[in-house]
Protein backbone atom coordinates (compact mmCIF):
# COMPACT_ATOMS: atom_id res chain seq x y z
CA UNK A 1 0.00 0.00 0.00
CA UNK A 2 1.06 3.55 -0.56
CA UNK A 3 3.00 4.52 2.59
CA UNK A 4 1.72 8.11 2.64
CA UNK A 5 -1.92 7.07 2.70
CA UNK A 6 -3.22 7.04 6.27
CA UNK A 7 -7.00 6.73 5.87
CA UNK A 8 -10.05 7.66 3.89
CA UNK A 9 -10.22 11.01 2.11
CA UNK A 10 -10.89 13.98 4.33
CA UNK A 11 -14.44 15.24 4.14
CA UNK A 12 -15.88 11.81 3.40
CA UNK A 13 -19.06 11.04 5.27
CA UNK A 14 -18.41 7.94 7.31
CA UNK A 15 -19.35 6.60 10.70
CA UNK A 16 -17.08 7.42 13.60
CA UNK A 17 -15.33 4.06 13.41
CA UNK A 18 -15.16 2.71 9.88
CA UNK A 19 -13.80 -0.76 9.46
CA UNK A 20 -10.67 -0.88 7.31
CA UNK A 21 -10.23 -4.03 5.27
CA UNK A 22 -7.28 -4.96 3.05
CA UNK A 23 -6.92 -7.61 0.40
CA UNK A 24 -4.21 -8.52 -2.12
CA UNK A 25 -5.15 -9.67 -5.63
CA UNK A 26 -4.13 -13.24 -6.40
CA UNK A 27 -3.31 -14.79 -9.77
CA UNK A 28 -6.81 -16.25 -10.11
CA UNK A 29 -8.43 -12.79 -10.12
CA UNK A 30 -5.74 -10.94 -12.08
CA UNK A 31 -7.21 -9.31 -15.17
CA UNK A 32 -10.71 -8.99 -13.74
CA UNK A 33 -12.60 -5.75 -13.16
CA UNK A 34 -11.92 -3.97 -9.90
CA UNK A 35 -15.59 -3.81 -8.86
CA UNK A 36 -16.03 -7.56 -9.40
CA UNK A 37 -12.90 -8.47 -7.45
CA UNK A 38 -13.71 -6.05 -4.62
CA UNK A 39 -17.27 -7.36 -4.31
CA UNK A 40 -15.93 -10.91 -3.91
CA UNK A 41 -13.03 -9.96 -1.63
CA UNK A 42 -15.10 -7.85 0.77
CA UNK A 43 -18.48 -9.65 0.49
CA UNK A 44 -20.20 -6.64 -1.06
CA UNK A 45 -22.70 -6.33 -3.86
CA UNK A 46 -21.12 -5.09 -7.05
CA UNK A 47 -23.26 -1.93 -6.83
CA UNK A 48 -21.97 -1.29 -3.29
CA UNK A 49 -18.38 -1.77 -4.45
CA UNK A 50 -18.98 0.75 -7.25
CA UNK A 51 -20.49 3.20 -4.76
CA UNK A 52 -17.49 2.87 -2.42
CA UNK A 53 -15.15 3.46 -5.39
CA UNK A 54 -17.08 6.61 -6.31
CA UNK A 55 -16.91 7.85 -2.71
CA UNK A 56 -13.17 7.19 -2.39
CA UNK A 57 -13.72 4.52 0.28
CA UNK A 58 -12.31 1.74 -1.89
CA UNK A 59 -8.78 2.23 -3.21
CA UNK A 60 -6.51 0.33 -5.56
CA UNK A 61 -2.85 0.52 -4.53
CA UNK A 62 -3.61 3.54 -2.34
CA UNK A 63 -5.29 5.56 -5.12
CA UNK A 64 -8.76 6.08 -6.46
CA UNK A 65 -9.67 3.99 -9.49
CA UNK A 66 -12.67 3.37 -11.71
CA UNK A 67 -14.88 0.31 -11.33
CA UNK A 68 -13.81 -0.91 -14.76
CA UNK A 69 -10.07 -0.86 -13.92
CA UNK A 70 -8.42 -4.24 -14.42
CA UNK A 71 -6.49 -5.57 -11.44
CA UNK A 72 -3.09 -7.26 -11.51
CA UNK A 73 -1.64 -9.93 -9.29
CA UNK A 74 -0.22 -8.29 -6.17
CA UNK A 75 -2.45 -5.19 -6.36
CA UNK A 76 -3.60 -4.02 -2.93
CA UNK A 77 -7.24 -3.17 -2.26
CA UNK A 78 -8.19 -1.12 0.77
CA UNK A 79 -11.81 -0.61 1.73
CA UNK A 80 -13.48 1.41 4.49
CA UNK A 81 -16.98 0.24 5.31
CA UNK A 82 -19.02 2.07 7.96
CA UNK A 83 -19.90 -0.22 10.87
Amino acid sequence: LHPAFQGPPSGSRMSASPSERRWTVDSVRAGQRLDKVASEAFSLSRARAQSLLDEGRLLLNGSRASASSRVREGDALTCWVPE
